[in-house]
């Protein structure tokens, strides 16, 4: 018995010796003063769930704001190499901007999907801003996304951001926004053929699934000012899309823009695009403190 409590003794000090010399280590920011490029930076344990950031020089817990890219490809395909050329655009023309530039898992086995992408914004943002000390980030944040990518963009400012996160925008480019209107309305077979293998049925069988799945569900009063952008002859997603939402966004007093180019489709001239992303920067410059 004595040989057992002298055992027992040993342990207790042994642990509390441990418990004393394991602190956590601290967080040292990295130099707010110089820019910096991370690439292919991981927030899950799949090889698609990966974002690229890109970080200002002379930045601060304060002020600076995270600006969220998301490619398209309508959840089946595309990478956020698509998008590589914009991020050197979005740095010129709003410099003081962190960026992620996010990759997802894509639904290459045309199965019922939703909502895994969704979950993969969420995550990703999250990994992002719990290192907002490290990084020296605040934890504002403005959506941006392209087609597919718009329709994340919108579901994750106007449903799901990561807690403490202040939500300063969301600016959509032809994203779907009522999935039940989407599949009665659009000329594309291909996305209607889509649209139930992502949800995991149709929308006269199910009309509610599609209604949880749509971003315009979610508007509320306190929905974040919100920038549309669609072409008039887009034969994927329609500008109606565009209008669903702007009515929503009216009938809530939500602060709004939608531009429809008469002329382009599912993607813009150049000269487009350079107006999109100029009255982007007018408009976060009025809407956005």
């Amino acid at each position: 018995m004595k040989l057992l409590a002298r055992m027992l003794l040993i342990g207790a000090s042994l642990t509390t010796a441990c418990q004393s010399t394991t602190t956590s280590m601290p967080i040292v920011p990295m130099d707010a003063s110089q820019a910096a490029t991370l690439l292919d930076v991981s927030y899950g344990t799949d090889a698609q769930q990966k974002m690229d950031i890109y970080l200002p020089a002379n930045r601060s817990r304060t002020t600076t704001t995270l600006l969220v890219l998301i490619h398209g490809g309508g959840w089946v395909e595309g990478d956020k190499s698509d998008l590589n050329d914009l991020v050197k655009g979005m740095q010129t023309i709003f410099p003081t901007y962190a960026i992620a530039n996010i990759n997802y898992q894509l639904n290459t086995s045309r199965k019922k999907n939703f909502p895994t992408q969704e979950n993969d914004i969420q995550t990703a943002v999250a990994k992002v801003l719990a290192k907002a000390d490290e990084y020296v980030l605040s934890s504002k944040v403005i959506t941006m996304g392209f087609s597919a990518g718009a329709y994340l963009a919108m579901m994750y400012a106007y449903k799901r951001p990561t807690a403490g996160v202040t939500i300063l925008a969301a600016i959509s480019f032809v994203g779907p926004t009522d999935l039940i209107r989407l599949y009665s309305d659009t000329p594309s077979q291909e996305v209607r053929d889509l649209l139930p293998v992502m949800i995991g049925t149709f929308p006269d069988a199910h009309p509610a699934d599609y209604q949880f799945y749509s971003p315009a569900t979610y508007a509320t009063t306190t929905t974040c000012p919100t920038m549309l952008f669609y072409g008039g002859k887009d034969n994927l997603v329609p500008g109606s899309q565009g209008e669903i939402l702007q009515a929503k966004l009216l009938s809530l007093n939500v602060t709004h823009q939608l531009t429809i180019y008469p002329n382009d489709g599912h993607t813009f001239s150049g000269d487009n695009y350079f107006d999109a992303l100029t009255k982007s920067k007018t408009f976060l410059e009025k809407n956005v403190k």
